[in-house]
């Protein structure tokens, strides 16, 4: 709203009439009329007092916009992603910075750019220097958003970092993060309006919340699911792992979900084992299933989301980051004395490498 609007409604609000504004002003009744008509505006001078008296700040009263609209957010992350892609990361992260800067207490813009940016590291190669460095920014991204007080981007910013810390090894951190996380909540706002709409005859706008949520359960399945497969094979209960691994199998089939998952379950199981053999050859199958897209017309939930029918293809993007990966990492350690696992590391480099020059040639 223009300041006359926010003049005139602050006033209405509060029940106030033209005159009761200008005699706790010490201005003439005119000079309000014109403020609120716009023909004119407020000395400078009486800016506080008038904010006092119409019971706002003043930042409202000049209509300094504290936070974008949710279209504006939308737009200037897809600008970051796209800006990431053609001019590259530093890039993206100057921009960013930016629009931080002219909005910093915007904490959805911040938590959302932080999201942003960590998917994007995620697809491009970034050496080790700038990583650490681009990790940093963002992790402030997450403490700015963390400490903010408003809970609903707070707590998974406090979740992100959490999880940063675990692999850090930064235990007493992480436990401070966690504390402040609340415990699980069953009230979900957007399932009960599936609910709703689909008692009201909306079945259409119903379905698609209902398949989202159905989507999200059966990712959120697949990480828990691999801790347990760990926590058998430390346990020495060899069976239940194998069960554990044929069921995440059978919800990757069951679901149509990208094939790669599949091997995801049998990794664990052999990497818990310390089984370097079995280990590398799993995983030469799972980089290959890696670079199969994921035909999202074999999910049948999808059909349900209303989503543009195509495949998805974020192997590629991710495999330069997971051979680097699986190069640097000590939980790899036990499989660097078998020669096949630098052979399968240097199969799948040889591929990136021909698909970036054929891609140069066209």
């Amino acid at each position: 709203m223009s300041m006359n609007e926010i003049i005139r409604q602050r006033r209405k609000k509060l029940d106030f009439t033209q005159e009761q504004v200008a005699q706790q002003l010490g201005v003439s009744i005119p000079a309000v009329s014109k403020w609120e008509s716009g023909a004119t505006y407020p000395d400078v001078e009486l800016l506080p007092a008038l904010a006092r008296v119409l019971k706002i700040d003043v930042n409202t009263l000049l209509c300094f916009q504290m936070e974008l609209s949710e279209t504006e957010i939308g737009q200037f992350i897809t600008k970051v992603s796209e800006i990431a892609i053609s001019e590259g990361i530093e890039q993206a992260f100057i921009l960013a910075e930016q629009k931080i800067r002219e909005y910093p207490t915007d904490v959805k813009l911040i938590h959302l750019l932080a999201l942003t940016l960590q998917g994007t590291m995620m697809m491009k190669k970034v050496s080790d220097k700038n990583k650490e460095r681009y990790e940093l920014k963002i992790q402030r991204m997450y403490e700015i958003v963390g400490n903010s007080g408003n809970s609903k981007y707070a707590d998974q910013s406090n979740y992100m970092l959490a999880s940063r810390a675990i692999s850090e090894e930064k235990y007493e951190y992480a436990q401070e993060l966690i504390d402040r996380l609340p415990e699980y909540s069953a009230l979900d706002k957007k399932l009960l309006q599936a609910n709703l709409w689909m008692e009201t005859g909306k079945e259409k706008e119903a379905e698609k919340i209902y398949a989202s949520r159905a989507l999200f359960a059966i990712n959120q399945i697949q990480m828990p699911l691999g801790r347990l497969i760990e926590i058998a094979v430390r346990n020495g209960d060899a069976e239940n792992a194998s069960q554990l691994v044929e069921a995440g199998k059978a919800l990757t089939k069951a679901f149509g979900m990208w094939e790669y998952n599949a091997y995801v379950f049998s990794f664990e199981k052999a990497m818990a084992e310390q089984n370097s053999g079995e280990s590398i050859r799993i995983l030469d199958d799972m980089l290959h299933a890696m670079l199969i897209p994921w035909d999202i017309n074999n999910c049948p939930i999808y059909t349900h989301m209303g989503n543009e029918k195509h495949e998805i293809n974020l192997g590629k993007k991710m495999l330069a980051n997971i051979l680097d990966e699986f190069d640097k990492s000590k939980k790899y350690d036990f499989m660097r004395n078998e020669k096949n696992f630098g052979k399968v590391l240097q199969k799948y480099r040889e591929i990136l490498l021909k698909e970036k020059e054929e891609r140069l040639l066209n």
